[in-house]
């Protein structure tokens, strides 16, 4: 395996990205998450596992393909309201609704993963609750861990 340069600017794990030049058939908004980058001596550029987001599908897909291809989505936390999520309560509880609020904004090209994201939810019940956002809510859609 070849060593990857590190450049502050090359997507790695848990960056938000999309692709710089979608086909004409494809959505330019598609966000998707790097999950994994790969490259391996039999590869002439570096490759990235990403998991396409928002598509509402059970088990959302995988794909690989060229880093080359991805740019880092610079975003803002405002963007994540009207969106299903989970969070983790200050009482250690997980729970999920829809995010109405950002208690504190950030916009930002950091990785998820980095990230401590406090939210206001909304439940079915129209309960609110506030807590920190579970950035690894689809690994049970998927049983991985990807950070």
């Amino acid at each position: 395996m070849k060593a990857i340069e590190e450049n502050p600017i090359m997507p790695k794990r848990g960056h938000l990205v999309k692709f710089h030049t979608p086909y004409p058939d494809e959505d330019p908004r598609q966000l998707y998450l790097l999950l994994e980058v790969k490259d391996y001596d039999y590869f002439d550029t570096p490759w990235a596992d990403i998991l396409a987001l928002g598509t509402g599908f059970s088990f959302p897909p995988i794909n690989m393909v060229k880093l080359e291809d991805l740019e880092i989505v610079n975003w803002n936390t405002s963007e994540l309201i009207g969106h299903p999520a989970t969070v983790l309560t200050e009482e250690g509880l997980s729970v999920s609704g829809e995010i109405v609020r950002i208690l504190e904004e950030e916009n930002t090209k950091a990785p998820l993963q980095t990230l401590n994201i406090h939210v206001m939810l909304e439940n079915e019940g129209g309960e609110m609750t506030a807590g920190e956002l579970l950035l690894n809510s689809f690994r049970q859609q998927t049983r991985k861990t990807y950070f």
